[in-house]
């Protein structure tokens, strides 16, 4: 989804928590399953990669506290052996080391990445939140 226009992919119609969405096609089961998980989306991207890498990648805003509850009902400790495994993806213990170049391709296009805000609403520090900072202009104000 887009934050302004109209959005960039193909839309489906979604009812979560007693309010209609629109999601991306692509990704809507997934959006679908994590909400019925009690993990909160806020927003959605089925080919997003932030500018890292050069793998379309999906990407999923949830809320600051939701995110160690996802990992711990995705993680499975006894497949960090195996270096493609989601477990070691999203939290890697292994990288390749026979060839720096692999090892750059897998940190960029193969590992989760992670991105994380501090806002201030009313004074009260929000973690995980990620809202424009109101621009304080002398004798006018914020605005």
């Amino acid at each position: 989804m887009t934050d302004v226009g109209e959005p960039l992919h193909a839309q489906l119609l979604m009812h979560v928590d007693g309010s209609d969405i629109e999601v991306d096609s692509e990704i809507a089961e997934l959006i679908s399953l994590l909400n019925q998980a009690g993990i909160r989306t806020i927003m959605s991207c089925q080919d997003d990669n932030q500018g890292r890498g050069t793998v379309r990648r999906v990407w999923v805003d949830i809320y600051a506290k939701a995110v160690k509850q996802l990992l711990e009902i995705l993680d499975e400790p006894a497949e960090l052996g195996n270096m493609e495994s989601l477990s070691n993806r999203m939290a890697p213990e292994l990288v390749p080391d026979e060839d720096y170049e692999d090892g750059l391709a897998f940190l960029a296009d193969r590992r989760w990445h992670y991105d994380f805000g501090v806002a201030r609403t009313e004074g009260a520090l929000r973690p995980g939140r990620r809202r424009p900072v109101p621009v304080y202009r002398p004798g006018r104000g914020r605005g």
